[in-house]
């Protein structure tokens, strides 16, 4: 890990600041110099900033992120781009089962707490394809190494451009690509 202080990373201290923000993205997005950010750690917890070349694990609800009745992933999976952040986990860091894991015990819990959900699986995408992902020559998406302290291999995908078209265009996009790919639990 970096050892530069959080004076000395605006990243690290927007990402402290909005934690808990379930619109960080929108914050985000106020930034100058936000896609500069992804060169910068956001987290202590963190192995390190996301490179190009890393392979990340989105895991996948019933029924949040899975229609069970056409047995089709919804465009709606990729909502957090614009809001919270897209959840990844970085693979080289926690592997796919240990993800997986993760995910089931995250929806019994939720499952008790609130509504029912189940866990569906997860899907896999190069880092470089995320950050390719872009609207009339503009990029559109970049990944943040947002490590927690139980999970130091989440990242976070964040739409940069704010602009509602924008969304529109990056969510067709990741929905196009990666409905053929889900990888049922």
């Amino acid at each position: 890990m970096h050892s530069e202080t959080v004076a000395q990373n605006p990243c690290r201290t927007f990402f402290q600041l909005h934690e808990l923000n379930q619109d960080k993205v929108k914050a985000l997005n106020e930034q100058e110099d936000r896609l500069n950010w992804e060169s910068l750690s956001a987290s202590s917890h963190s192995p390190g900033i996301v490179d190009s070349g890393e392979v990340l694990c989105r895991i996948l609800f019933d029924p949040i992120h899975f229609d069970p009745l056409t047995s089709t992933l919804k465009p709606s999976a990729f909502d957090d781009i614009c809001n919270k952040g897209l959840s990844v986990n970085r693979v080289k860091h926690r592997g796919i089962a240990e993800s997986l894991a993760a995910g089931a015990a995250q929806a019994e819990t939720a499952s008790r707490l609130r509504t029912p959900r189940s866990l569906y699986g997860h899907l896999v995408a190069l880092a470089s394809e995320l950050r390719s992902v872009a609207r009339e020559g503009q990029r559109c998406l970049a990944i943040y190494d947002t490590a927690i302290p139980e999970n130091p291999s989440h990242a976070d995908v964040c739409m940069v451009v704010p602009d509602r078209a924008a969304f529109r265009s990056a969510r067709a996009q990741l929905h196009d690509k990666y409905k053929s790919q889900l990888v049922p639990a």
